[in-house]
């Protein structure tokens, strides 16, 4: 949901150690399970047998003449790989454009045990 995005960026970014312009979306793959995945670079190496799964966000490793090496913060599939960012003239990935939300604030009250007439 978005409340769970909006919670994960932050610490999506720490935990990939990536800026905002280094994280990608995958917006193809709609109604086939996700995208596509190879192990290397070219488009004749060997197909992963997972998909990138619509809606996951990945961390830029290279970027490689319109082909994009990654490493999976959310969703499911593949842990690393490389990808195709367009099939034909459509966008399989695009760059995760939203602005990060601040991390929560946590508050935490202690009592100590005291009451109102003790202030």
């Amino acid at each position: 949901s978005r409340l769970e995005l909006s919670l994960e960026l932050p610490l999506l970014c720490i935990v990939c150690g990536a800026m905002s312009d280094e994280i990608w979306e995958v917006v193809g793959g709609v109604g086939k399970g996700g995208i596509v995945v190879r192990e290397g670079k070219d488009l004749k190496s060997a197909e992963l047998p997972e998909r990138l799964s619509t809606g996951a966000l990945v961390k830029q490793l290279a970027l490689d003449n319109g082909r994009l090496n990654f490493e999976r913060c959310t969703g499911s599939g593949p842990r690393q790989g490389w990808v195709s960012l367009k099939l034909k003239e459509a966008d399989l990935l695009v760059k995760f454009t939203k602005p990060l939300p601040k991390p929560p604030v946590l508050v935490c009250f202690y009592s100590g045990g005291c009451t109102s007439s003790q202030g």
